[in-house]
C-alpha cells in the first residue's frame, strides 16, 4: 500500500489522467483552502480517496453544523470505488493517515446511518466522541 498526498489541483489532475480515475470537478475547488487530497494506492490502482482539512472551523453541510477544531486535523469525504468496497481499504487508508500524522490530533465524522463508514472508522482505531446534530 502507498499513501499519496496531493496539495495542488494540477499535480492531482496529471496523476489521475495517467490512472484513468475520475474525481468530481467540484471537489477540485477544495485545493488552496487548507485542504489536501489523500489516496490509497495498491498495485498502481487507486483503491480509496479522501480529504484532510488543516483549518480551525469546518461546516458539516450534511447536518448544517459548524465545528471548531483546536489543534485538530479533520478527515472528510472518503470514497472507495465500488469494485474495491468491502476489502478493508478505507480502514487501511485511515490507519496509514493516523501513522503519517501520529503527532497530530485527528477527527473524522460520518452520518449516523452510514454503517459501512462507521465500521471502517472504528476498525482504523478511531473512537466515537459525540453526536453532532
Amino acid at each position: 500500500y502507498k499513501l499519496l498526498i496531493f496539495k495542488s489541483k494540477q499535480k492531482t489532475i496529471k496523476f489521475l489522467k495517467k490512472k484513468q480515475f475520475f474525481i468530481d470537478n467540484n471537489k477540485f475547488k477544495r485545493f488552496g483552502k487548507k485542504t489536501n487530497l489523500l489516496m490509497l494506492v495498491k498495485n498502481k490502482d487507486i483503491v480509496c480517496t479522501g480529504w484532510i482539512f488543516f483549518g480551525k472551523k469546518w461546516k458539516i453541510t450534511e447536518v448544517n453544523s459548524i465545528v471548531t477544531l483546536k489543534n485538530t486535523l479533520l478527515l472528510f469525504d472518503y470514497e472507495t470505488p465500488k469494485k474495491h468496497r468491502n476489502k478493508g481499504y478505507y480502514s487501511t487508508l485511515l490507519k496509514l493517515i493516523r501513522k503519517k500524522f501520529n503527532k497530530k490530533k485527528l477527527a473524522i465524522y460520518s452520518l449516523s446511518y452510514n454503517i459501512s463508514s462507521k465500521r471502517g472508522i472504528e476498525k482504523a482505531g478511531f473512537k466515537f466522541i459525540k453526536k453532532i446534530n
